[in-house]
Formats: structure tokens, C-alpha cells, sequence
């Protein structure tokens, strides 16, 4: 993985290459399970606003909630700003809804579920695929592999021979 033929063994570049590619995956990977815990703690709060106001409903033994209390869902948003080559982050909590227990209604929690299940699986793809720079790159394991079983990494020139010949 250290030679490269095109550029006649001089491999620094492919080599820092790589390592942008791999630190660029491991930041995205960073970012997307940042996403993936604020959507479960969304998620919670959503579940606690929808026992609220389905227990309203509820008889004895359960307590009766005061139907002229206020609930609160907050919302989540994450900006990136960007300046001088640093990132920082800011988070705002805007009110969802905000309102009387009597005239609030359940929120499906399915709708953020399915956004959860997408975060989950986007994790975990950036989690296997996080040194496919280095695993494909000529000489590693991957690419040796893909190499024996397709054309991949091949003189064309050999590919011309070997088809004139049959």
C-alpha cells in the first residue's frame, strides 16, 4: 500500500490522501451519532407529552390531571457555523407547542421512530465503511480481494491479451 505505480513509488501523496478520507468519515461519523442521541432524546420528551395528555383520559386509581395546566414540547435545532477553519455549533430548543393539557393531542411517535431507525442505520454503515480508504487502496486487504474476483486494478493491455487468446 506504500508504492504506487502511476506515480513511480512516490505514495506521500495517496497516503495523506487516505488520511483525509478516513478523518473526513470519522467526522461524519461523529456528527451523525450526535444526530442519532439528540433524535432519542427528542424522541423521550415526545413520549412523556403523549402520556400526558392520553392520561388525562385515564379513571381511578390514576390521578385526574388538571386540565388547565400547561404542557410544553420543545423542538431541537443544531446549526453549524463555520469561521476561520473552526466549527462551532449552536442549539436552539423552539416550543413545538405549548398549550393546555385539554387541548393538546398525542403526537404519533412513529413519525420520529422511523427517523431514528434511518439515524441508527446510517451509523452504523459510516461505522463499517470508516477505513474503506484504506482497504481498498492498492495493496489492501479489500482491494486485493476485489482485485481476484474482477477486472478491478488490471493492465488493460493484459485484459486485451487474455481475450485475444480465447
Amino acid at each position: 500500500m506504500d508504492t504506487c505505480d502511476l506515480c513511480h513509488g512516490n505514495s506521500g501523496w495517496h497516503a495523506r490522501a487516505r488520511k483525509q478520507l478516513v478523518a473526513s468519515t470519522e467526522r461524519e461519523l461523529k456528527a451523525a451519532e450526535g444526530e442519532l442521541s439528540s433524535l432519542k432524546l427528542l424522541f423521550r420528551e415526545l413520549l412523556w407529552f403523549n402520556f400526558e395528555v392520553i392520561s388525562q383520559h385515564w379513571n381511578k386509581p390514576w390521578r385526574t390531571n388538571n386540565k388547565y395546566a400547561q404542557l410544553c414540547l420543545h423542538g431541537y435545532r443544531l446549526t453549524e457555523h463555520s469561521l476561520r477553519g473552526r466549527t462551532a455549533y449552536s442549539v436552539e430548543h423552539p416550543v413545538y407547542w405549548a398549550g393546555w393539557i385539554a387541548d393538546a393531542s398525542a403526537v404519533p411517535p412513529w413519525l420520529l421512530y422511523r427517523d431514528i431507525l434511518d439515524a441508527t442505520a446510517y451509523v452504523e454503515y459510516l461505522r463499517c465503511r470508516i477505513y474503506d480508504a484504506e482497504l481498498y487502496a492498492p495493496g489492501g486487504s479489500a482491494y486485493e480481494k476485489l482485485r481476484k474476483e474482477t477486472q478491478v486494478g488490471r493492465n488493460s493491455n493484459e485484459n486485451t491479451a487474455k481475450h485475444a487468446t480465447i
